[in-house]
C-alpha cells in the first residue's frame, strides 16, 4: 500500500482536511518505517521543507485534535478484515509499563485475524496490575454494540482473566470463552473428585499431548477442557 492508497482508505473514517490527513498518513508510515513513537524522528519523516520544529508542532496539533472516544474505530477496522456477518473470535488482554513513575496500563479487546489480534477498543486503567471484572464487562459491552453475541466464536484470554463473577457474566450472556488457568486451580477429575488442574496431566512426559474429555467444575461453573492440549497448558472453555 502506498501513501495515496492509505489516504483514500482513511478518508472514509476521518473527517480531517486534506493537509491533516496527509500528515496522519505520513506519521503512520513513519511509525512503520522507523519503529518508534519518538516525535522528532516522526517529524523528520514528514514531507516538505518546513523546519523540524514546525513539523513537530504540526504533529502536536494533529494529536490535540484526536478524538477521545474511539468506539467508531472498531467497526471501521472490522470492515477491512471481515464481512458484516462473519464469525469472530475476540481477545481480551492487558499491557502495563511505566514512563518514569507513571503507570501506563491498557485493557484491550481485539479481533483475531489469522495469527494476529486487531485492536478494536481499549481503556487506560488508572492503576497498575490486573483489571477488575466491572472494567472488563464495561469494555466488552461497548464492543457488543456492533458485534452481536451470535457472531462471537469465543473470547480468548490468559490466566489473568479468571474469576467467578467474570465467568458468571459470560455464561449469563451466552458468550463462549477459552481461558487459561493456573496449574494449582481446583477442578474435578472424571469421577467428580476435586483435584488440582495439574493432576489431570500428571502422567504426561515433556512434549506429550493429552485430550481431557467431559465437563469439569471450575470456580463453581461447568466447563470443559479443549479436545487437545499440550503438557502443562491448562485451558478451560465454557
Amino acid at each position: 500500500m502506498d501513501i495515496s492508497e492509505l489516504e483514500r482508505s482513511l478518508r472514509k473514517a476521518f473527517w480531517f482536511n486534506k493537509a491533516t490527513l496527509a500528515c496522519l498518513c505520513q506519521m503512520i508510515f513513519g511509525l512503520i518505517n522507523y519503529r518508534t513513537v519518538d516525535l522528532a524522528q516522526l517529524a523528520a519523516g514528514l514531507e516538505g521543507t518546513a523546519l523540524l520544529a514546525s513539523k513537530q508542532r504540526r504533529i502536536k496539533r494533529l494529536l490535540m485534535r484526536w478524538p477521545v472516544k474511539l468506539d467508531w474505530l472498531g467497526p471501521w477496522l472490522l470492515s477491512w478484515f471481515y464481512n458484516h456477518d462473519e464469525k469472530i473470535s475476540l481477545t481480551i488482554d492487558r499491557t502495563n509499563w511505566k514512563i518514569g513513575q507513571v503507570n501506563i496500563n491498557f485493557l484491550v479487546i481485539g479481533a483475531v485475524y489469522r495469527r494476529a489480534a486487531i485492536p478494536l477498543l481499549f481503556i487506560l486503567l488508572d492503576k497498575q496490575g490486573n483489571s477488575k471484572t466491572n472494567e472488563r464487562i464495561a469494555l466488552l459491552e461497548r464492543v457488543l454494540k456492533y458485534i452481536p453475541k451470535e457472531r462471537i466464536i469465543n473470547i480468548l484470554a490468559d490466566r489473568e482473566f479468571v474469576g467467578n463473577e467474570w465467568f458468571t457474566w459470560l455464561n449469563k450472556n451466552k458468550i463462549p470463552f477459552k481461558i487459561r488457568v493456573k496449574c494449582n486451580f481446583i477442578t474435578t477429575n472424571s469421577r467428580g473428585l476435586e483435584v488440582d488442574a495439574d493432576a489431570l496431566f500428571h502422567d504426561l512426559k515433556p512434549g506429550q499431548i493429552k485430550a481431557v474429555h467431559g465437563k469439569r467444575v471450575l470456580l463453581g461453573h461447568g466447563v470443559r477442557p479443549p479436545s487437545s492440549e499440550m503438557q502443562r497448558v491448562f485451558n478451560f472453555i465454557s
